[in-house]
């Protein structure tokens, strides 16, 4: 175990201690920190490197502030790091958007990266997986054992963090979200008691890990389910761009391959709006995005039809599941891996698409993009997932509550300047109302592992009332002083 700075992990009294009582306990700190911690934890403080390192956040808008980080390295380490009478919140991938996370202050963070290991079942049915491992890491470690499992789009987001609100995947129409592969969850509740989730040991926890379980533990380690690769394992991606004009077109042939909103196992989509000025100054464009797993002959069913719509350009490859991030632009290399910008992101979840809604949408966000200048870096998401897997899961075995969206919608405002929030908030509420009259239903039904501000506690974790009774009531036994309310809270 090692101490970096001049500073103290010590039960302090209010936020404003001053630095140099920290400094005065130093020596006293390390003493107790070296007989708690396991060896190859460790502890940083603001002003060296690796603290930057630790607290390092995917965006910058609503981030959390720490006193100091907490490299653990074993569930031990977990449970004495949230002792010190301060806030605490675990980490893994540093992906949350959540304005509520801003609510923290002068706090420990819980840095659970080293939590990283991958422990596959004897009978190749189930592995362990550390709480600190990333989605990459868990996707080529099976996929070397000739192994898969539903795993995040996106490279470098914590596997632990996605399953905590559900979690989305490619593979979800085989298999159903994370959350649904999960067998048993080891996990610190916030007195620092060790306990385990499951079918069999506390489901009620269980139960509401699987959607909600940012509010109630630290998962340090969990089983999941894992299945084998399959022979013919090839998937086609095909990308294309298009003119705004071809929008209207492009949702109508999607809404007609997806069978108005239910949408087949090996057919994905994904639609962003973004600006390319050197194919269109003046509007923003269409990259679409069609994932396929099968060969180029049993795609072309549908690759046909958009290359049809006479995009732009097209692109085409055929790969294997690890390489799907990279081709469709969720690598650690790319913008959702990247750091040093702010993002407010407006999610709502769709059966199908509203076509004439959807071009409000499109207008309201290219003209704020166009007045705004320092909003053009933002780009409109649209995912198209199978629900099939999902829809296997009985609904009310999960606190995940929708089981009914296979679009995943959101603006993703992104800016550098915090004099431009408001229009970003302007701009993503905008596009909210209209889409949500265009769904014709009264409820906003919001991903929780992409909200930001704005969504109701309903819109988050369901809008039947015995969802949130009975989550309430889980939260008097689990966590009555309300210490997990830092990631979309449920009070």
């Amino acid at each position: 175990m090692k101490i970096t700075s001049a500073a103290l992990l010590s039960p302090l009294a209010c936020v404003s201690t001053s630095f140099a009582f920290l400094n005065a306990l130093e020596a006293d700190a390390a003493a107790r920190l070296k007989n708690i911690l396991s060896p190859d934890a460790a502890v940083y403080f603001p002003g060296s490197d690796t603290f930057d390192d630790a607290t390092e956040r995917w965006q910058n808008w609503a981030s959390p502030r720490f006193l100091a980080a907490v490299e653990v390295a074993t569930e031990k380490d977990v449970r004495f790091a949230n002792k010190h009478h301060r806030p605490f919140l675990a980490v893994s991938g540093g992906h949350g958007m959540v304005g509520s996370l801003g609510n923290f202050n002068y706090g420990i963070e819980i840095w659970i990266r080293k939590l990283n290991t991958i422990n596959i079942a004897e009978d190749g049915k189930s592995a362990r997986l550390g709480g600190g491992l990333l989605s990459k890491e868990v996707t080529d470690a099976l996929w070397a054992k000739g192994m898969q499992t539903t795993t995040g789009l996106c490279e470098c987001v914590g596997m632990m963090g996605a399953l905590l609100g559900g979690g989305h995947g490619i593979l979800q129409g085989g298999y159903g979200l994370i959350a649904d592969n999960l067998v048993e969850a080891h996990v610190v509740l916030p007195d620092g008691s060790r306990t385990t989730a499951s079918v069999a040991s506390n489901p009620d926890l269980y139960w509401a890990m699987k959607g909600a379980g940012h509010n109630f533990a630290v998962i340090t380690s969990y089983t999941i389910k894992i299945y084998n690769v399959p022979a013919n394992n090839s998937w086609v991606i095909e990308s294309y761009i298009y003119t705004e004009d071809k929008l209207e077109e492009l949702l109508e042939l999607t809404n007609a391959f997806t069978e108005e909103g239910e949408q087949p196992v090996k057919f994905l989509n994904w639609a962003y709006y973004v600006s390319l000025p050197d194919v269109d100054p003046d509007h923003p464009v269409i990259q679409y995005k069609l994932l396929y797993k099968g060969s180029t002959a049993q795609a072309s069913h549908y690759t046909s039809g958009y290359r049809a719509l006479s995009p732009v350009s097209i692109t085409s490859d055929t790969v294997s599941y690890p390489d799907l991030p990279v081709i469709n632009g969720n690598s650690n290399a790319d913008i959702g891996c990247q750091h040093g910008y702010s993002v407010l992101q407006y999610p709502i979840s769709l059966h199908q698409y509203n076509v004439t809604a959807h071009r409000k949408a499109f207008d309201i966000f290219a003209d704020y993009t166009r007045r705004y200048p320092g909003l053009n870096a933002s780009f409109f998401m649209n995912e198209g997932y199978s629900l099939k897997g999902v829809k296997g899961v009985p609904a009310e075995s999960t606190a995940y509550p929708d089981q009914d969206g296979n679009l995943l919608i959101a603006p993703v405002m992104i800016f550098f300047d915090p004099a431009e929030e408001d229009h970003a908030d302007e701009a993503g509420k905008a596009i909210w109302e209209v889409l949500l009259e265009g769904s014709r239903t009264p409820n906003l039904d919001a991903y929780v592992n992409y909200v930001s501000k704005g969504e109701s506690v309903q819109d988050i974790y369901g809008h039947e009332p015995w969802r949130l009774e009975k989550l309430r009531g889980l939260k008097r036994k689990y966590d009555p002083a309300n210490t997990f309310r830092y990631f979309a809270p449920i009070w």
